[in-house]
């Protein structure tokens, strides 16, 4: 008898572990929520305090004019009159986010068509797009946090720390790495201010030319550090897969290279790194599940010119 309420009330405590991890875990879930919905932009505001002009023109067009479009609305019920209007596209493989906006410029018929923060070719997943007035509000939707999922590659380096350059240096030393010392390393490039060096393959200026540009020719420039965002770096790897491919998902703000955060966790643990795969998953409170499949958009404002 005695030993049947041993097990009963070790059983209870058991699920009262587990609820609370339940708890813990739904608790880290809101707070990540609302640092992605945090924007990373200071308000400019007048010597007294007050909002300037372009920014209250700003919070107008938001708050009465802008309408997003998601992939809630059907084909047959998309705008006709594209002004102020948000569009979620789900950007593909091997597209530039210019490309996106060319293309959708010629079917909505409208010359302002802006994107609010630019993904790699190689990239896929959320790209919030602005149209007409809803350019306005650019810099909003760029200073919301934003979320990614991707893959990297341990033991290997290349000049754009991503794989759409040769491999430049190799290492073995990765082979000693558990998934605890994966795991510290990811940990410590976590915070509100950490110093990060943007990559030669970037589109930032230095002395009026872009970075790439540069990198293309075989050049390379000094840069400085600049303090970024990390909210959270996790990496895990699959079981029965090459050891030297890691997953990771990263909650970020603005201006925060993922290529970078991959390189500088490869040398923060005595080895190399390159990524290999990057998808945007959220930007604030826009999921890529909402955005439209841009074959699938094209295909129904195609649909509709010709109609």
């Amino acid at each position: 008898m005695l030993r049947r309420a041993g097990a009963l009330g070790a059983g209870r405590a058991a699920r009262g572990v587990q609820r609370a991890h339940v708890r813990r875990r739904q608790a880290m879930e809101a707070v990540r929520c609302q640092l992605l919905s945090h924007s990373t932009t200071s308000p400019r505001s007048t010597a007294d305090g007050q909002m300037t002009k372009a920014e209250r023109r700003r919070e107008e067009i938001l708050r009465n004019e802008v309408e997003v479009v998601t992939n809630a609305t059907s084909a047959s019920c998309l705008p006709e009159d594209w002004n102020a209007k948000v569009l979620l596209v789900d950007k593909p493989l091997d597209w530039t986010s210019f490309d996106v906006c060319g293309k959708l410029r010629r079917l909505v018929r409208t010359k302002k068509v802006g994107h609010a923060g630019t993904l790699d070719p190689q990239a896929t997943g959320l790209l919030i797009v602005c149209v007409g007035r809803a350019t306005k509000t650019v810099e909003h939707y760029q200073g919301l946090g934003k979320a990614y999922v991707g893959t990297m590659r341990l033991g290997e380096e290349t000049s754009s720390y991503d794989h759409c350059t040769p491999v430049t240096r190799t290492d073995a030393s990765w082979t000693n790495l558990k998934d605890a010392d994966l795991s510290l390393g990811a940990s410590s490039l976590v915070g509100p201010a950490v110093p990060q060096m943007p990559p030669m393959y970037s589109a930032i200026k230095v002395k009026g030319k872009r970075l790439y540009e540069l990198a293309r020719r075989g050049i390379e420039m000094e840069r400085e550090a600049r303090p970024v965002r990390v909210d959270r770096f996790e990496v895990w790897r699959n079981e029965n897969e090459d050891p030297r491919d890691v997953n990771f998902s990263v909650d970020c703000g603005k201006g925060t290279y993922v290529r970078s955060l991959v390189h500088d966790l490869g040398r923060h643990l005595g080895t190399f790194a390159h990524m290999t795969s990057l998808r945007r998953t959220r930007i604030g409170k826009y999921a890529v599940e909402d955005a439209w499949d841009l074959a699938d958009l094209v295909e129904a404002l195609e649909q509709r010119m010709d109609g």
